[in-house]
């Protein structure tokens, strides 16, 4: 999530004189809640997501799914603009950048720790999980992301 401040020539002013002034604050860590949507079929996925900002662009990825039925089901996420449930939405980053979730032999599937460059821009996100990498158009789980209290 990008954060824009506006400053008042005083205040640039000081910025110039060696004051220390950061234009932007730092992002926020994010994260949502997954839950399974009425696509979902027999696998009712529900898991967690968080995003901590590692550095300029760049994510630190910790997801978690579970009931993704058996071993070695794969799971593509993508993170898109707007609300759960809407149609469609802009896609943040590159989808080639996301890791995929494979399923254990018990239905679930984690990510840990992995590094993603990704800017978020200002406004509603949520993430996608989706149904497989050849049905990437059908969304089984949703979460909204919100900065983490």
């Amino acid at each position: 999530m990008l954060v824009r401040f506006t400053t008042s020539g005083a205040l640039a002013a000081a910025c110039l004189c060696g004051n220390a002034f950061a234009p932007h604050a730092p992002a926020p860590t994010l994260v949502a809640t997954l839950n399974a949507t009425n696509q979902a079929g027999t696998n009712r996925i529900f898991g967690n997501v968080k995003l901590t900002p590692s550095g300029d662009g760049e994510y630190r990825v910790d997801m978690s799914i579970r009931n993704g039925g058996g071993p070695q089901n794969k799971y593509p996420w993508i993170i898109r603009s707007g609300q759960c449930g809407e149609s469609a939405g802009t896609e943040v980053g590159n989808p080639v950048a996301y890791r995929m979730l494979e399923t254990t032999g018990d239905g679930t599937a984690r990510i840990v720790n992995a590094k993603m460059k990704l800017e978020i821009p200002e406004g509603v996100h949520r993430v996608d999980v989706l149904k497989s990498p050849t049905e990437r158009e059908v969304v089984v789980a949703c979460g909204v992301l919100s900065a983490q209290q």
